[in-house]
């Protein structure tokens, strides 16, 4: 890391977030890496929203995270074998991918 924003941002905010080159090829904005990127204060962060009434906060994110990385194989899997619908119960929960993806990359950390 010696970009200076991305130095200075990790100093600051205890975060990175991570470019993903093949996003902003797809003009999917903004192009961060959800598997990728990551911040130190995640536990911390877990601590605050248990404390002010959010006591799911920390298994929502976990879920969230793994929901997301399961999309990144699965699309990985698409590329490979083609675009056919997967099928059995993962079909359903298909849909709902893009919409936490684009959750996940708006939300302000």
């Amino acid at each position: 890391m010696t970009e200076p924003v991305t130095t200075d941002t990790f100093a600051l905010r205890a975060l990175l977030w991570l470019l993903d080159r093949e996003l902003a090829y797809s003009r999917h904005y903004p192009a961060v890496s959800w598997t990728g990127s990551f911040a130190r204060d995640v536990d911390e962060v877990g601590r605050w929203h248990a404390g002010h009434g959010d006591p799911g906060w920390s298994l929502r994110r976990s879920r969230a995270t793994a929901l997301l990385a399961e999309a990144d194989r699965l699309s990985s899997l698409a590329e490979i074998i083609g675009q056919s619908s997967p099928a059995g119960p993962r079909a359903d929960g298909a849909a709902g991918w893009p919409v936490l993806r684009e959750g996940y990359c708006r939300r302000t950390h």
